[in-house]
Parts: structure tokens; C-alpha cells; sequence
């Protein structure tokens, strides 16, 4: 999370956004990454929430939820705050960010569970 945050200001300081097209694509992989592995840590590992499920899929829907809840929240954010100019059209810049975080909570996803078999 804190690598996203640094990357994300040095766009700012820096107009990576604008500058590199596959920035944004890189971000929201890697945002949804860390929401993931931050999401099956939180409610997971940490034992403040639940116990790691036994089933696979519920540990995967819940983690794609809460990045897809996430990145929806951002999308939000970026509309209200006027951040919608991009090059292909603002409905397909939310669809493909979108998809992008939930890519990333898959991998996440993938990583937990490989985690937890491995103990």
C-alpha cells in the first residue's frame, strides 16, 4: 500500500498519469493487489473477524468484493473531484480501472490461498 501511495504522488509531482498511458493500467493492477492483500489480511489473517474460510471461493468473493467496493469508491472520487479526462472515453476508463482492481484482488487472492495451503 505504501508503494501505491509513493507512485501515485510522484504522478502528481511528476504528470506520470498524462505522461505514460500505461501508468493508470499499472496503478489500479497494483492498487487492487495491495486492497486484496490488505482485505484478506484485515479479515482473515488478523483474526479480528472471521476465521480463513475452508472454502476457497468464499475467501475470493469476499476479497474481490471489498476491492470492487474500493474501486468503485475511487471511481466516485475521481468523478466528483472532475479527474474524468481520458483518452479512450470516461465509460470505458471506469469499466477497464475497474477491471484492472479486480484483476489485481485475484492475484491477491491467488497469493493468500497459496499462503494458507502452504501454512
Amino acid at each position: 500500500m505504501v508503494a501505491v501511495a509513493l507512485l501515485h504522488f510522484l504522478s502528481g509531482e511528476h504528470s506520470l498519469y498524462w505522461r505514460f498511458w500505461w501508468y493508470d493500467v499499472m496503478m489500479h493492477f497494483l492498487a487492487g493487489v495491495a486492497g486484496g492483500l490488505a482485505s484478506y489480511w484485515v479479515l482473515f489473517s488478523s483474526g479480528h473477524f472471521f476465521k480463513t474460510p475452508q472454502k476457497l471461493i468464499v475467501m475470493i468473493l469476499v476479497v474481490l468484493l471489498c476491492v470492487f467496493i474500493a474501486g468503485v469508491a475511487w471511481e466516485v472520487f475521481e468523478y466528483v473531484n472532475g479527474f474524468t479526462d481520458s483518452h479512450e472515453g470516461y465509460q470505458l476508463d471506469v469499466t477497464n480501472d475497474l477491471v484492472l482492481d479486480t484483476a489485481g484482488a485475484v492475484l491477491a487472492s491467488l497469493i493468500a490461498s497459496r499462503r494458507k495451503r502452504n501454512g
